[in-house]
């Protein structure tokens, strides 16, 4: 019965978790020169990686590109095909590595500073940078046909989000003690849910 319980709570956060990326995912600033828009879910990712950890983390973002591809809940609004063909589904794809790489770090970074903990969302930032922009590149130069450079790219889809998701790292790294301490020890801040 408490294996059962715990794992409706896992379960329960995943959930919450996808469902936030998917609000995330409609606050949202268009960019006239992009693709991409600005999005509230990057801090729900690194949130997901912090609180519940690497694998229950990235299981919260698998769940939110399944959904997204049957259901126009992305910030691209395509499903099925459109969706993966569009420039913005490498990010996607960079959620679940950023969720599942700040989970497993939290348990290696010792004492959890805001320091510590912004770099840490600041490594799961730059991983999901490195999914996104290889899919944008990829697409508009195979598919789309437009063939941006690596360096139109970075100007174009690195340096006009990066305050956007510094001001987000920053948040994931104020809010996640607090949060973990309000779950009343059912999460810990060495890498998610406790097995106890």
């Amino acid at each position: 019965m408490r294996r059962d319980g715990r794992r409706l709570y896992r379960m329960t956060l995943v959930s919450l978790f996808t469902a936030l990326t998917i609000v995330g995912a409609s606050i949202q600033i268009p960019l006239p020169f992009s693709p991409v828009p600005v999005t509230l879910q990057t801090l729900f990712v690194l949130l997901s990686g912090m609180l519940l950890g690497g694998v229950w983390g990235g299981m919260a973002q698998v769940l939110f590109l399944g959904i997204g591809l049957l259901f126009p809940v992305y910030a691209s609004r395509q499903i099925g095909l459109a969706a993966i063909l569009h420039p913005s589904f490498g990010f996607i794809v960079g959620f679940i590595l950023a969720a599942l790489l700040v989970g497993l770090l939290m348990r290696r970074i010792g004492r959890p500073t805001f320091g510590r903990l912004f770099a840490l969302a600041l490594g799961g930032t730059v991983l999901l940078y490195a999914a996104g922009l290889f899919h944008v590149l990829f697409t508009l130069r195979w598919i789309h046909g437009t063939g941006w450079a690596f360096g139109k790219a970075l100007s174009y889809l690195l340096l006009p989000y990066l305050p956007g998701d510094l001001l987000k790292c920053a948040a994931a790294a104020l809010a996640a003690p607090p949060i973990l301490r309000a779950l009343g020890g059912k999460a810990n801040l060495s890498g998610g849910i406790n097995n106890a």
